[in-house]
């Protein structure tokens, strides 16, 4: 994981080994994972994703307004 704050902007980025691109599930009422993308949609200015090798880096980034 990684944090960048500068130019009034927060980025958070999180990689990991798998070369498929993230996507939205439906998570269940009892489902212990798959909802992260769409807290990232529902809180985060923007995100997205791009390649790293082998893996992808998932980022997202807030404005300062939210920046606290």
């Amino acid at each position: 994981m990684r944090l960048v704050q500068g130019d009034g902007r927060l980025l958070l980025g999180v990689w990991d080994g798998s070369p498929r691109p993230p996507r939205q599930g439906t998570a269940g009422l009892d489902a212990e994972s798959g909802r992260g993308l769409w807290l990232l949609d529902a809180c985060a200015d923007g995100w997205g994703h791009h390649g790293l090798g082998e893996g992808k880096e998932v980022w997202a980034e807030w404005g300062s307004r939210t920046v606290r």
